[in-house]
């Protein structure tokens, strides 16, 4: 068979080209091209493969030829050995497209790893073809020894001559590059199917895609099963196992998260985040505030005589640029009422030289529970409508103004209030007045809802897992897989810290262990936060005691009855002074409503009247049914004559001045201090209000320390009880029975 390659020796070239041998050796050698050893005269000789040869030499070589005659070239070559004959050869393949413009194979079509195995199987393919053509008589043994020696069987061998001589007849049909189309059929074929699945089916792969992509969280197993089963209903192409995983697990991990885990998830895991920068605020400027359920059992007293194991709340504030816990209420249902507590908290000096951080916060960072977001933290919504500007705004901020609305502009054309958040205009109707944080003037900024990872105090509160938590009894994890097996033994013996343990436990641990523990976090330098904190603000900014104590109190609207008030389910009283100007206030109160103050355990109660304090609130001190006590009785006696004679007294007042009712409050009052106590008409039976010498006298000292002159028997009678051993045993206690009714009557403000 006549092939279109053939080899050329050193001293061909050296004809053609004019250099030396040894020059054409040495490039040759450097360039690595593909040779074959041939018996020569004395010593083997190296005969190059011509299509190997640089496109230079080549041409060369061509032209050299080309510029002859036919008898010029056949007496230039006497030899008629193939392999030393120099034919015509198309290498167009070696030259790129601007040297020749005229043709252009798609070489680019193949990889530079499959050219070469091309090129070095067409080497293989060549040298059987001359094997082929020069031997007569034991072809198959002298193909099947040269591909042992090129490593590879005789089938392969004949299978590479045969693809290569399919391509070679293909292309002179073709009129292509046989060349180009030789090392296309020899080049391998593994890759031309990746990406593509070709075990199933379209409708397959979206079935089982269908069956993956959902919260049904089945597994592939599963989904394989019934990828297989759908096909053998519908008549679809199904492969293996493997198959389906590998198609399944193609998907990226973001795409899968969202569609198996859902959209908090996937904004938790694969959503870009945004760090901010701690060195540029300094401490007390903002702080952080949450929620967090300890994986702690605790127990304590169920009332009938045993336990009862509960897991603790807490609600911590914590310093953003030093990562210290301000302050924090430990509870068992979390409400606003502990976030305000809390705060007060991290104010208030600890008093404690190993807690040195308080100090008021200029802004606070929290969440967008309504714990967060309710009336008492945040104050009532004034809705603003069309007012003037900037007048408006000093009036509300004096009040308490949300500062995030500060930085509104009025539209007269609109008549409404906008605020600029970037592109968008956001028209406000309404600004918040007063509650906690308006009343100790503190910022408030608000995370985004559902958005864990946006409080940095959630990297605190997961220190408090791993080095509080989880080294105390009664531990349980953070859910039933991480719940350990010893939980029930500890719970039936009792073995838990008890509630008031567990709060000491945890004081110490933050000011002892997480406060002197160094943090790597941004700004801090490897510093612990007490000394961020204290380095940074030596002297913090403190708020009056009183005032905090005045801001934390909450505010209920309830109605005065004739008995007094009920708030929050529990029984009041207006803790009202026993004279005209405590009748007066009874019957300026009763049937009206009323604004309170109290604080959370109620000890605390002031009774305001459009803004004006009137006095203090008490518990409701009920009469009893059994005859030995009868304080609450007399008292309310008492007060219900003073009413009436208030009453009388603004009547006489009216009819004779015709005067307004302050001016004759005020007359009422003159008169008051002129006339004489009044007496009470007692029954004539002693026996129904039996006093005894003691409560007696307790009586008459709270009258003169309100201020009420004493009738004659009551004046003997104060006489000859001072003189008793009664009185002398417990002189002391009296007085300063004496001395305290006197400091409760001036702290109602109401003149004697």
């Amino acid at each position: 068979m006549e092939t279109p390659f053939t080899h050329i020796t050193a001293a061909q070239i050296k004809e053609k080209s004019g250099k030396s041998i040894q020059s054409i050796h040495k490039k040759l050698k450097k360039l690595k091209c593909p040779f074959r050893l041939v018996q020569g005269r004395g010593k083997p000789c190296k005969e190059y493969l011509f299509c190997g040869l640089p496109g230079e030499i080549q041409n060369i070589l061509l032209s050299k030829k080309n510029g002859k005659t036919k008898n010029e070239q056949e007496s230039a070559n006497p030899s008629k050995n193939t392999s030393t004959e120099i034919k015509p050869v198309n290498i167009n393949f070696l030259i790129s497209a601007t040297d020749n413009p005229e043709k252009k194979e798609p070489w680019h079509s193949l990889p530079d790893s499959q050219k070469d195995k091309g090129f070095a199987l067409l080497k293989i393919v060549n040298h059987a073809r001359d094997i082929h053509s020069a031997t007569k008589k034991g072809k198959i043994k002298q193909l099947k020894k040269y591909a042992h020696k090129e490593g590879a069987s005789l089938p392969s061998l004949l299978r590479y001559m045969k693809q290569a001589n399919t391509a070679l007849a293909l292309s002179k049909e073709t009129n292509q590059d046989p060349i180009f189309a030789q090392i296309k059929a020899l080049t391998p074929k593994y890759g031309k199917n990746k990406d593509k699945f070709r075990a199933f089916d379209q409708d397959a792969i979206a079935y089982a895609c269908g069956l993956y992509l959902n919260q049904k969280h089945l597994n592939i197993t599963d989904i394989y099963k019934e990828t297989m089963n759908a096909g053998r209903a519908e008549g679809w192409r199904t492969g293996s196992y493997d198959s389906l995983r590998d198609i399944l697990l193609r998907i990226d991990s973001a795409t899968t998260t969202l569609a198996r885990k859902g959209k908090k998830r996937f904004e938790a895991d694969h959503m870009v985040k945004i760090l901010r920068n701690y060195n540029e605020i300094w401490p007390n400027f903002m702080w952080c505030g949450d929620h967090h359920i300890f994986d702690v059992f605790v127990k304590l007293p169920d009332g009938k005589g045993g336990w009862k194991f509960l897991r603790p709340w807490l609600t911590a504030w914590m310093d953003m640029r030093s990562r210290s816990f301000m302050g924090w209420v430990i509870s068992f249902n979390p409400n606003s009422r502990c976030i305000a507590m809390a705060l007060a908290h991290g104010i208030s000096c600890k008093n404690d030289p190993n807690f040195p951080q308080h100090g008021k916060p200029d802004s606070v960072y929290i969440d967008n529970g309504k714990d967060y977001r309710c009336k008492y933290l945040n104050g009532e919504e004034v809705k603003i409508g069309t007012i003037d500007y900037p007048a408006i705004i000093e009036k509300y901020a004096a009040l308490g103004i949300d500062p995030f609305y500060i930085d509104l502009e009025y539209d007269p054309e609109q008549g409404v209030w906008i605020k600029k958040r970037g592109q968008k205009e956001i028209v406000i109707k309404g600004v918040r007045v007063g509650g906690v944080f308006g009343k100790l003037n503190v910022n408030r900024r608000y995370a985004t809802a559902y958005h864990p990872w946006a409080k940095p105090i959630e990297r605190a509160f997961r220190n408090v897992v791993q080095s509080f938590s989880r080294n105390l009894p009664g531990w349980c994890g953070s859910g039933h897989e991480q719940r350990p097996e010893k939980l029930n033994f500890e719970l039936k013996r009792g073995t838990v810290l008890t509630s008031d343990e567990f709060c000491r436990s945890f004081y110490d641990w933050v000011v002892n262990v997480y406060h002197k523990t160094p943090h790597r976090g941004n700004g801090m330098n490897n510093m612990t936060p007490d000394q961020v904190f204290t380095s940074l603000m030596p002297y913090p900014k403190t708020i009056d005691p009183q005032l905090l104590d005045f801001a934390l109190m909450k505010k209920e609207r309830v109605k005065i009855y004739n008995w007094g008030f009920t708030l929050n389910g529990r029984d009041f009283e207006l803790d009202l002074p026993i004279n005209l100007e405590g009748g007066y206030l009874a019957n300026k109160m009763i049937g009206e409503f009323a604004s309170i103050r109290f604080d959370y355990d109620h000890k605390n109660i002031r009774v305001y009247k459009n803004g004006e304090y009137i006095c203090n609130g008490k518990p409701l001190n009920r009469a009893s049914f059994i005859t030995e006590d009868d304080s609450a009785m007399i008292e309310k006696l008492k007060l219900q004559s003073y009413q009436k004679k208030v009453s009388k007294g603004i009547l006489r007042a009216i009819g004779v001045h015709s005067e307004k009712e302050t001016v004759a409050r005020e007359a009422l009052l003159q008169i008051s201090r002129e006339e004489d106590s009044l007496d009470y008409a007692m029954p004539d039976d002693d026996s129904l209000f039996p006093i005894n010498e003691d409560e007696r006298y307790r009586m008459i000292l709270n009258k003169l320390a309100t201020g009420i002159t004493l009738s004659t028997v009551e004046a003997e009678f104060m006489n000859e009880f001072q003189t008793s051993e009664e009185y002398l045993s417990s002189q002391s206690l009296y007085e300063n029975e004496f001395e305290y009714a006197k400091y409760r009557h001036q702290k109602t403000g109401v003149a004697s």
